[in-house]
């Protein structure tokens, strides 16, 4: 009688694969063991990772002339380039180990805000390592550079304000006096446009003293850093050693039948 495997091509070919699979599946003290091994060592790699807690402060680079950036968060983005940990370590010398990570985020749509991203191993230190970052943007060279320029820019133009302002102060006192004195009369002259002009020239002048008093990048808000920690991820650092392990015991398992069973033949 002819056998099924006889009559069709390649039968014997899958009856041998499919005895070779149930002998590997069946070394199941080899596959439970990886599997337990793979699971302790994921276990163990959870337990020495650090926690680590991410967090964010919104800068906003406040000096600028009228209508015209200072810098642009990508440029700033560009300057910092990838932040090492001697960067960290000059930045922040309290305790620079805790801060892991630092990015530059540019904000879409915004030319004069940008987020920096701080991963950190101890939350205490976040704060203070914030308010270090906005010191060490303000006193880079390419930042400090223009900013100068951009300062006296805006100084030269406060004096000009302020010289205009004072102008017109004498030509308004002048005016009303003589116009009460009935010595003069001005052709198209109108107090209330007069005082909303000189009003707008004062406002003018008080912000560039403000813009002059402040730093040219500060931080503006702050989000963090996060209650629970973002690293190690105990769910997926056990998967993936489970995962490992099992595929590790199916190979050693697979290796053991063909060395043993299946190489002599």
């Amino acid at each position: 009688m002819i056998s099924q495997n006889d009559s069709v091509p390649g039968g014997e070919h899958r009856t041998g694969t499919a005895d070779f699979c149930r002998r590997v599946a069946g070394r199941k003290r080899i596959i439970i063991g990886c599997l337990l091994l793979g699971t302790a060592i994921g276990g163990i790699v959870t337990l020495l990772t650090p926690s680590i807690y991410v967090g964010d402060f919104l800068m906003h680079i406040s000096l600028k002339e009228k209508g015209k950036e200072m810098i642009t968060p990508r440029e700033i983005a560009e300057i910092l380039g990838v932040i090492t940990q001697d960067q960290i370590a000059r930045i922040y010398t309290d305790k620079p180990e805790a801060i892991h990570r630092v990015r530059i985020v540019p904000i879409a749509g915004s030319t004069d805000k940008f987020k920096a991203v701080i991963a950190v191993s101890d939350a205490s230190h976040f704060d203070g390592f914030a308010k270090a970052f906005e010191a060490y943007l303000n006193n880079l060279p390419q930042v400090k550079k223009i900013s100068d320029q951009v300062r006296q820019s805006m100084m030269t133009r406060r004096e000009a304000v302020k010289q205009i302002i004072r102008n017109s102060e004498k030509d308004l006192k002048r005016f009303v006096r003589e116009g009460e004195g009935r010595s003069l009369h001005i052709i198209s002259f109108n107090p209330v446009n007069y005082h909303e002009a000189l009003m707008n020239l004062k406002i003018e002048k008080d912000a560039l003293t403000q813009s002059l008093t402040g730093k040219a990048i500060e931080m503006i808000s702050v989000n963090g850093p996060s209650l629970r920690p973002t690293q190690p991820k105990p769910l997926l650092y056990l998967s993936i050693a489970s995962a490992i392990g099992i595929m590790v015991g199916l190979l050693a398992s697979a290796v053991i039948v063909y060395t043993r069973e299946y190489k002599d033949l």
